[in-house]
């Protein structure tokens, strides 16, 4: 359930995921970020916000991606406060992520 709705806010946002819900893993949610925005950069500002992202292997940063994975003590709170700090620094917006499913 909170991959599914991390997944769902994702694409709300305006991000293109990896793969289909069904044919990948549900702890791992992979973004393919748009040439604009470079993954190694943001990756270090959400890292720098206190979030631990996957993004600086050689292969991630060749594809401009950023995996995110529900590992250890996840919580539906903890999944909305990185969707809001993905949004201040993907986004420059200010406005906070909705916790409820629509």
């Amino acid at each position: 359930a909170l991959s599914t709705f991390l997944r769902e806010k994702l694409v709300e946002m305006g991000f293109s995921l990896i793969g289909a819900e069904t044919a990948t893993s549900p702890v791992v949610v992979t973004i393919a970020l748009p040439p604009e925005m470079n993954s190694l950069k943001i990756g270090g500002m959400i890292q720098e916000a206190g979030y631990l992202l996957s993004y600086n292997s050689e292969y991630l940063r060749k594809k401009n991606w950023l995996q995110i994975c529900l590992m250890g003590e996840c919580t539906r709170e903890k999944v909305v406060s990185l969707l809001n700090a993905l949004n201040r620094v993907c986004f420059r917006r200010n406005r906070s992520v909705e916790t409820t499913q629509a």
